[in-house]
């Protein structure tokens, strides 16, 4: 666990911590889909779990993206 004010570089070092630990590790985000998406939607929820997705992929760990529906 880890606190700080930038969540895609804390994500980041703790993941590269625990691949340390455990070479096998598979990190896995959620993406919020909603089911009638408003503008203010892609504002509030960005692509914080892409950005993350992107850095661990080029330090060779693997992470996956589920989807979490959300109905009105």
């Amino acid at each position: 666990m880890s606190m700080a004010t930038e969540a895609v570089s804390e994500s980041e070092k703790l993941a590269a911590e625990l691949a340390k630990e455990y070479e096998r590790a598979i990190f896995f985000a959620g993406k919020l889909i909603f089911e009638r998406e408003r503008w203010w939607d892609r504002l509030l929820h960005n692509e914080t779990a892409n950005q993350i997705q992107r850095r661990l992929q080029f330090a060779g760990l693997p992470m996956v993206i589920l989807p979490v529906r959300v109905l009105e």
